[in-house]
Order: C-alpha cells, then structure tokens, then sequence
C-alpha cells in the first residue's frame, strides 16, 4: 500500500505500531539475557557478582574481667579512634546502624558485621592496651558495656553488640579531656613478670592459672 495514499489516521496507527514492535522486541531480548545470565550463574559456570563468602572477625582472647583505664587519664577525640563493630544478638542490621552513628561523631569504622559468639549482655568493648583510652572514650556512648583487654597490638577498638542492646547514646555534648571514672570493679592490667621462686625453691608455674 502506498504510504502516501495512507490517511493520516492510518499514518499514524502505523507509526504507533511500528514503536511497539521495537518496544517489545527489546523487552523479550533482555528477558532472554536476563534468563540466560541467572542460568549459567546457578548452574556455576559463571560466579555472582553479588555472592561473597560469608566470614568472622578473627576473636582474640580476652580479659576475664573489666580492665581499669589508666590513673589519671581523660578522654580523646572521637575523631581520633579508629573502631570495629560486631553483632552478637540475632537483631539483622544493628552493626551497620551502630556503625553509622560512631561516623556521625566522627570515629573512623573499619569493619562491621556478625560476632561469632552470643553475649547475653548489653555487649562489651575489647581493646588491646593501646587502645583503653579509646575504649573508656566510647564508653561514653556505651555506658552499660565493660572494657576487656586483650593482646592486640595496635589502637583499634571493637565494639561488640549483645543480645541486650538498645540503642547508642548520644555524643551531643561530649569533649576530649573529660575525667574518666575509675570503675567501681575492674583489674590493672600489668605486664607479665618472671617470679623468682620464694626461699630457692624451684616452682612450676600451673598452665591453667594462665587461662
């Protein structure tokens, strides 16, 4: 048929059909792209790109008891704490919401996630003995958390979510150089000494008093 003996009208249902047709053709093509990528990724033949391997922060062990903060010390710059949180109650998405709010005020987050191990408690905040300013620093917002010590060498913090949470305090307020209580029970942490045995007799030292 001669187009330009087509009506207008026709002219124009003509066009209209013309776009649908690319339209759809289109739409089944990405269709079947779609279905043959999500085939060859459950058949393996391709890896996902939104599959990663599901992992743990590695525990370090820690204090059996909380650790004092050193006589005399004041709090620092939120600024300057570098911290890690971890979930330890079955709350999904607790981490990355507690992890927010520590950028708010300025700590640097490193890492968060789940925690390997379930504390029935409101959580605790583990540090090496770098790091215990810094941990009675966020302590701030975690007032009913414990600081336990462990053997890591650098200043990192973990802040580790119990089961009894409920919510971040606020840093509103808060400044570097404030007084840090003392605790009314906590332990002085103190390096490892040889002991001399007493009146020359040769002691063995029993490994499960070290655990």
């Amino acid at each position: 048929m001669n187009s330009n003996a087509m009506s207008p009208r026709a002219k124009r249902r003509r066009r209209l059909q013309q776009r649908q047709t690319v339209i759809y053709g289109l739409l089944i093509l990405g269709l079947v792209v779609a279905s043959g990528f999500a085939w060859l990724t459950y058949t393996g033949a391709i890896p996902s790109p939104w599959t990663r391997d599901f992992t743990y922060p590695v525990k370090i062990e820690t204090s059996s008891e909380s650790v004092c903060p050193p006589e005399g010390s004041y709090t620092v710059e939120f600024t300057t704490i570098t911290a890690n949180v971890y979930n330890s109650g079955n709350q999904g998405g607790l981490a990355s919401s507690v992890a927010g709010s520590l950028q708010t005020a300025g700590v640097t987050v490193a890492d968060y996630g789940n925690w390997p191990e379930l504390l029935v408690s409101p959580g605790q905040i583990q540090a090496g003995p770098q790091g215990v300013i810094a941990a009675y620093t966020l302590k701030q917002l975690f007032p009913d958390m414990e600081v336990m010590i462990d053997a890591r060498e650098d200043a990192t913090v973990d802040v580790i979510l119990g089961h009894l949470f409920t919510s971040i305090g606020s840093a509103e307020g808060l400044v570097a150089g404030t007084a840090i209580e003392m605790p009314a029970q906590c332990v002085t942490e103190q390096p490892a000494t040889e002991q001399e045995p007493d009146d020359g007799e040769v002691t063995e030292e029993d490994p499960a008093q070290d655990a």
